[in-house]
């Protein structure tokens, strides 16, 4: 999205035909508020400044006016560098505008495209610090993820912290790409510590996102629940009900354990922003882990009920 669009926010939920008036009341409100009571950013907002710097140009002495006219076509011809001339000139008020315009744009869109019906209004603290946030959010990657922020306060809220706030405006893309890269693993509020976490690359990515915030620095294990010796075989479930999980049938009381690595509160708010990770790809990786000479079996058992099974004793 160029500077120099006209941002129509209004016209913009207008076209969403399925979402209801209420919400639709409720998300303009806090939009209005986000961008200072204004509904679109006219281009005309964006040329002031530029035409004040085309009359100073003009004004000095002719052959200065001869050398800015042939450095302003060289520039033009490259468009880069009319952005980065647009960066440099415009003002930092419209600047901030123009990137908390952007993220009410982004916070619309993501309403819209999850019919959602009903919107509450953030809490005004909270409000206060995303503003502050949103106005410095300059690339395009953060104003995505601010946007699905808004849009997903306002849909529920206490769904994002301030902390969250914070952490996404210092999110840089290495670190970004870290975490998408963890959130992939994730199983449900962890990642299983394979081999691979403890060595190489993924130390490096796991090392970053702790000192981030964003995982624990403490290494963690789920252990084998009480072993119970009046049953058959005691069961053992890992993951979460009713989400994809593995039930493990063990023989007899063992040390098995399943070594994994937690996010923390910000990173699993962070992680709602991104696309569901593979839950069962995950859970078979894991069950390939697992030591079994005290196991008698291995299920995985889905969300809609159905089940395979993964491994089974001789």
């Amino acid at each position: 999205m160029g500077a120099e669009e006209n941002l129509d926010l209004s016209q913009l939920l207008a076209n969403s035909a399925e979402l209801a008036a209420p919400a639709r009341a409720t998300l303009m409100s806090i939009v209005s508020r986000l961008c200072g009571g204004l509904t679109a950013f006219p281009r005309a907002l964006l040329q002031r400044p530029l035409q004040g710097i085309r009359d100073g140009t003009s004004a000095r002495s002719l052959v200065s006016a001869q050398l800015a006219a042939a450095a302003a076509n060289a520039v033009a011809a490259d468009k880069e560098l009319v952005k980065l001339a647009a960066e440099a000139y415009i003002p930092e008020e419209i600047r901030k505008l123009r990137n908390k315009a952007r993220i009410a744009v982004a916070a619309a869109e993501d309403f819209s495209t999850e019919n959602s019906q009903t919107a509450a209004e953030p809490d005004e603290d909270w409000l206060n610090k995303f503003i502050r946030y949103a106005e410095d959010a300059s690339s395009e990657r953060l104003q995505t993820l601010f946007g699905k922020i808004l849009s997903g306060e306002v849909k529920r809220p206490g769904s994002f912290s301030p902390a969250t706030l914070r952490a996404v405006s210092e999110l840089t893309q290495e670190l970004a790409s870290d975490f998408e890269w963890a959130w992939k693993r994730c199983i449900e509020d962890e990642v299983w510590r394979g081999p691979d976490l403890s060595r190489g690359d993924g130390w490096n990515r796991l090392t970053r996102l702790r000192d981030a915030g964003l995982m624990s620095p403490v290494a963690s294990s789920v252990h084998q629940p009480a072993f119970r010796p009046d049953t058959l075989y005691s069961p053992w479930i890992f993951g979460r009900i009713p989400h994809p999980h593995l039930v493990l049938e063990m023989t007899r009381a063992s040390g098995l354990e399943i070594p994994v690595v937690n996010f923390t509160s910000v990173g699993a708010e962070i992680g709602k922003l991104l696309p569901e990770p593979d839950i069962e790809a995950n859970l078979l990786q894991v069950a390939g882990s697992i030591n079994r000479s005290s196991v008698a079996k291995i299920t995985l058992l889905r969300s809609d009920g159905t089940t395979s099974l993964l491994w089974e004793a001789p």
